[in-house]
């Protein structure tokens, strides 16, 4: 039932940020002409909350908004927007807190799937991290949750060593006293880089011979070129594709407690930063099912820039150096365009203005 009342909450959400700024000002007036939505497309009243519009610099709040035909079609006094709306459906918010939602400027859903199948090691307020003992111990509770056997890998996600009371980083030796065979990732909160215990660098590949890659870090313990097991950037890339991938039948089975994580907390957009083609794929399938309540914008990663530029699928041009997939829950799955001026959290035109930069050389 939460999730049900807090999906109109985002959808209502969206809408309002949408027609933020002078739009919504606009139908603060009682004398701005609201439309009346077509027959065919019903119209919901929100009221009985806290509904702050974001409109001008003090808080401001109203009564009532209507939302019709993929827009805010009426903010203002409830009375007036009965009697303008009489068919509307009524939505009561039952004193819950309705406002323009939060966009996500950058991130990486795929992380988000993953997550619901790794053990989070963040520091607070985020996890109950705060020591390397504290990890060790989060690990251990996982392994034994989820009934994990010494050989089946164990993923830690939102490792930070700045709020470690030990005030460095976790190395392979003190990941290794306590899980001697599991193969053991704690993937950095930034996304660019993990720690590895033995068992996982051997898995990787990752030896004393291993040369650093150019702009990458392997992390050596002293006085020698063994790795510490701290792989970062250009090391960890290769490293991250290796990981284990849940199947697409898990994933989607998944993905609505992914969004969750965003809609729980405001946000209506996702982004996936670094999006190979599988992701994209996965996206645009998880959009034609229906799968998706909020909006996410997947842009290419690197690696793959050759396989994305020549893919009939993708059809996008030289020249370009950003680009993103746009999948959408309402009528857009996988919709492509391209550009540099931002993301949005809206239906694409047909034709995207996008501006374009020569790849150099």
């Amino acid at each position: 039932m939460k999730d049900t009342v807090f999906r109109s909450f985002i959808l209502t959400s969206l809408m309002l940020i949408l027609f933020a700024g002078g739009a919504l000002a606009e139908s603060h007036n009682p004398g701005n002409g609201s439309t009346q939505p077509s027959a065919k497309t019903a119209a919901t009243l929100y009221f009985g909350g806290d509904i702050l519009t974001m409109d001008g610099d003090a808080p401001g709040y109203v009564e009532a908004v209507v939302s019709a035909e993929g827009g805010i079609v009426f903010v203002g006094k409830r009375a007036e927007a009965r009697a303008r709306f009489p068919d509307a459906q009524a939505h009561n918010l039952q004193g819950k807190f309705l406002m323009p939602s939060f966009r996500d400027p950058h991130g990486h859903f795929a992380f988000a799937v993953q997550m619901i199948d790794q053990v989070n090691v963040s520091i607070p307020p985020v996890g109950p991290v705060r020591s390397i003992a504290d990890v060790l111990e989060q690990l251990e509770g996982f392994k034994k949750e989820r009934g994990l056997d010494d050989a089946d890998p164990i993923i830690g996600w939102g490792y930070d060593q700045d709020g470690l009371k030990e005030k460095r980083h976790i190395t392979k030796l003190d990941l290794d006293k306590e899980f001697p065979e599991n193969p053991v990732v704690l993937i950095h909160v930034s996304g660019h880089g993990a720690v590895l215990n033995s068992k996982a660098l051997q898995w990787a590949g990752i030896t004393r011979e291993t040369a650093t890659p150019e702009g990458g870090v392997i992390a050596r313990l002293p006085g020698g070129n063994e790795p510490a097991g701290l792989l970062m950037e250009t090391a960890w890339i290769p490293v991250m594709e290796k990981l284990p991938k849940a199947s697409v039948e898990h994933r989607l089975g998944v993905i609505e407690e992914a969004q969750m994580g965003y809609a729980r907390n405001g946000y209506t957009s996702a982004v996936e930063g670094f999006a190979f083609i599988r992701d994209v794929e996965f996206l645009q399938l998880a959009a034609k099912q229906g799968k998706l309540f909020i909006d996410i914008a997947a842009l290419m990663g690197f690696p793959e820039v050759e396989e994305w530029l020549h893919n009939p699928k993708y059809p996008f041009e030289r020249g370009l150096y950003q680009s993103f997939s746009y999948c959408r829950h309402e009528n857009h799955p996988g919709r492509l365009a391209a550009g540099q001026d931002g993301l949005y959290a809206r239906p694409l035109p047909e034709r995207w203005p996008v501006r374009t930069k020569e790849l150099a050389g």
